[in-house]
């Protein structure tokens, strides 16, 4: 199964990036751990860094992130049932 990258940053503004071999090579060699065991935010917050083309420093990006995960490519394609036109936001 695929698997997309689904970065959402605080301005709002929702990406998915491939996750491509080199993000899975630098994150392995990085925490010398396959990316199916990293556990820990920072390792997520690494991949989306690198996803982005490692623009500016990674410092500056965890300021600019809300939510880095993991999704597989199905979940990345389903509508934000929070965003516009969703059920979340319907008014009883």
């Amino acid at each position: 199964m695929a698997m997309t990258l689904k970065v959402t940053y605080v301005d709002g503004v929702e990406k998915t990036y491939p996750l491509t071999a080199r993000i899975e090579v630098e994150v392995e060699r990085r925490f010398e751990l396959a990316l199916q065991d990293c556990r820990h935010r920072e390792h997520t917050y690494y991949a989306a860094w690198i996803a982005q083309g490692k623009e500016g420093g990674f410092e500056e990006l965890i300021d600019r992130i809300v939510t880095a995960e993991f999704v597989n490519d199905e979940e990345a394609k389903k509508p934000d049932p929070t965003g516009p036109g969703g059920s979340a936001n319907s008014s009883s």
